[in-house]
């Protein structure tokens, strides 16, 4: 907290530190009373550390499939938070479109919820079965932002004649990383065999989906998918 203070404590002043009569250098003093200036670690950094420390991807899961997106929805001014205000038609609408729903929060809540009861259960050494089987049931219910945005404007522009070819580039996606040779391949050659079979996949939808959307999904996935290296997040 101290070193918070302090770095907050420059920036507030930086304006004024012009020297004469506050110099740089005074502030920095000032500064050097509350504390040293650091930065806390990123919730990605304490999210890995949870999942060394407990041998459970729960916490990055979490990070990668619920918070990136939401992040990037909400609290940041970007491109695809934008995006939320454009229609299908390419006009604009003052309502943002929505990005998750009620029950997917709440069965987060729930799972996290579960989560937490276990691992005091482990410290208490107590059995803490049943806290896995409820988190995991409430976390499959949880669905990603990027499906329920996407959901809601593509449902009705599915072109069944794609499906089988769609099907077969998520089988052969699937092979791909169970057969390992998803873990040999470089980072670059691996994501972009990825991107370009879930690029098949949604040729299922009409062409009329706007491509910002589409870019949006394809990388979003694209880049979960190369990093986990397994085929447990390849669809079903």
């Amino acid at each position: 907290m101290g070193g918070n203070n302090a770095k907050s404590f420059r920036r507030l002043m930086s304006y004024i530190a012009d020297g004469d009569p506050i110099s740089p250098a005074l502030v920095n003093e000032v500064a050097a009373t509350f504390g040293t200036a650091t930065d806390l670690p990123s919730l990605l950094d304490m999210a890995n550390v949870v999942a060394a420390k407990t041998n459970e991807s729960f916490a990055t899961d979490v990070y990668h499939r619920l918070y990136i997106p939401l992040s990037t929805f909400f609290p940041h001014s970007s491109g695809p938070a934008l995006l939320l205000h454009v229609k299908p038609d390419d006009h604009l609408d003052e309502r943002p479109m929505r990005v998750w729903t009620v029950r997917s929060a709440l069965h987060t809540s729930d799972a996290c919820m579960a989560r937490l009861a276990l691992a005091l259960a482990e410290r208490k050494q107590s059995a803490g079965a049943p806290f896995v089987q409820y988190a995991n049931a409430h976390m499959s219910r949880s669905i990603t932002p990027v499906f329920v945005m996407t959901g809601r404007s593509m449902i009705r522009n599915v072109r069944l004649s794609k499906v089988p070819g769609a099907y077969r580039s998520l089988i052969a996606l699937r092979r791909y990383y169970d057969t390992g040779q998803a873990a040999r391949d470089a980072y670059p050659q691996r994501k972009a065999r990825t991107k370009d079979a879930l690029d098949e996949a949604l040729q299922v939808l009409d062409n009329n989906v706007q491509k910002q959307q589409r870019d949006l999904i394809l990388d979003h996935f694209a880049e979960v998918l190369t990093q986990s290296k397994s085929s447990s997040n390849v669809p079903e």
